[in-house]
């Protein structure tokens, strides 16, 4: 009995994590596993795959007879790791049993090493030099034991702060995964927590000098819009998240991470509502008034995938259908220089893509046709051949019915001539036709207009 406690307490020592009953003789360890190479594994019917370097740990469970150790080998039971299969568990269980055998002596310890030393070849019951491939759910599993495991290392680890150059160990500490940087939970919950209350979203990611340049730099590429590049990756770099909401929970309050969480989805919506102004809607209704994409831009009928409210995407009321479609909406915030542009490109180039994307086909070329046909009046206008002009001082056109070419504009009382189109005298303006000088020179009644 005394070997027996002897040996407890030398595994107590030394394995702090064991869980041991004196009084029943029996025992429980985790024993991680880590292996000397990284396996591959791939999910079956689809291109994902991962390197991991862990898999799922082994659970040892035994109890010590009545005549261990001289007369009778411990009861073991291997649990947990999901990638034995039940027949190769007991043929280990039986090489353990081996160890007693050659001895007959106390053998826990011999148990354990032979254990973490075979595990780091998976026992040779997977062949580390080849792809594993496997379905979902067992994919899913390998990669959550990996990470887990990796997370149990880094927790053990002591890191030093960039912030306040203290020392602590992992538990007390967060590492940004994109670029490793590792900075403690008190460093990170006072930043993130007043650039969120300040509404700096901006400031919400890796604060090293060398991932703020970066976010900056990405920013502002993103704020140019989009041009020559493929517009899916475009649209999924402009509304990547830098932090995940699991992340932040770890660092800041739950409200604060809702907090940025909306603040920072509006803040993007509005952004990309500025480059594309077609591409972006936001449901109408109060209680709700979710953000959200546009699937067809060409078409004014949107529905919130909310609360599914069904509304005109031109004038923000229930949808009225196609027959009283909101016309004057479409291409009213178009900038000439985007008209221009669509002008300028032949069909089915890159620019003409980008922009029918941007605000829509339907919508560009509504507006380009507008274009098009208000320079054909104007043309016609300067002409003089409809016998149109523009009030100089309120731009209403007007065309004269009868009379002689002094004018009165109908909208803001403005005298001008019909001929040149130059605002006349309020006190004379007949003194306009009666100047030498003047090319409308004894020109009052040219093309005359009579009465009918």
């Amino acid at each position: 009995m005394l070997d027996v406690e002897e040996e407890f307490e030398s595994l107590k020592a030394i394995y702090p994590e064991i869980e041991l009953d004196f009084s029943a003789k029996s025992g429980r360890l985790v024993i991680p596993v880590a292996l000397d190479k990284e396996l591959e594994i791939r999910m079956e019917n689809s291109a994902q795959s991962q390197l991991v370097a862990n898999l799922s740990p082994i659970e040892l469970c035994f109890t010590l007879q009545d005549k261990y150790p001289e007369e009778e080998p411990p009861h073991l039971e291997l649990r947990g790791a999901h990638w034995i299969v039940p027949s190769n568990k007991d043929l280990i269980v039986a090489s353990l049993i081996g160890l007693w055998q050659d001895y007959r002596e106390i053998v826990l310890f011999s148990i354990i090493d032979y254990i973490k030393e075979r595990s780091r070849d998976a026992f040779g019951v997977i062949d580390l030099s080849q792809p594993l491939v496997l379905d979902k759910q067992k994919y899913e599993q390998y990669v959550a034991a990996d990470t887990q495991a990796k997370q149990d290392q880094f927790n053990l680890t002591t890191f030093m702060c960039e912030i306040c150059q203290t020392d602590k160990k992992g538990l007390a500490v967060q590492r940004f995964e994109s670029c490793g940087h590792i900075y403690c939970n008190e460093c990170l919950r006072d930043y993130f927590t007043s650039n969120i209350l300040r509404g700096e979203l901006d400031n919400i990611h890796c604060p090293s000098f060398d991932c703020t340049k970066a976010y900056v730099e990405t920013n502002d590429r993103l704020s140019r819009g989009v041009m020559n590049q493929d517009l899916k990756q475009f649209e999924k770099e402009f509304f990547q998240v830098p932090l995940t909401k699991e992340f932040l929970n770890k660092v800041v309050d739950p409200e604060l991470t809702e907090r940025y969480w909306k603040l920072n989805t509006t803040f993007k919506f509005e952004k990309y509502r500025r480059l594309f102004p077609f591409r972006v809607a936001q449901c109408p209704r109060r209680h709700c008034a979710k953000y959200f994409l546009r699937k067809d831009e060409n078409n004014l009928l949107s529905i919130c995938p909310d609360c599914q409210m069904a509304f005109c995407f031109g004038c923000l009321h229930s949808w009225h259908g196609d027959l009283n479609s909101c016309r004057n909406y479409l291409g009213e915030k178009i900038p000439l220089e985007d008209i221009q542009l669509w002008l300028e490109h032949e069909p089915g180039s890159p620019t003409r893509n980008n922009l029918a994307f941007k605000y829509g086909r339907k919508a560009i070329v509504f507006a380009v046709e507008e274009h098009l046909s208000d320079m054909m009046f104007e043309d016609l206008i300067e002409s003089g051949e409809a016998g149109i002009v523009r009030c100089p001082s309120c731009s209403l056109l007007i065309q004269r019915s009868d009379g002689c070419n002094k004018m009165t504009c109908s909208r803001c009382r403005t005298y001008f001539c019909n001929l040149c189109g130059e605002t006349l005298s309020r006190t004379d303006p007949y003194s306009h036709y009666n100047n030498p000088m003047n090319e409308c020179f004894r020109r009052l009644f040219d093309g005359l207009v009579q009465e009918s």
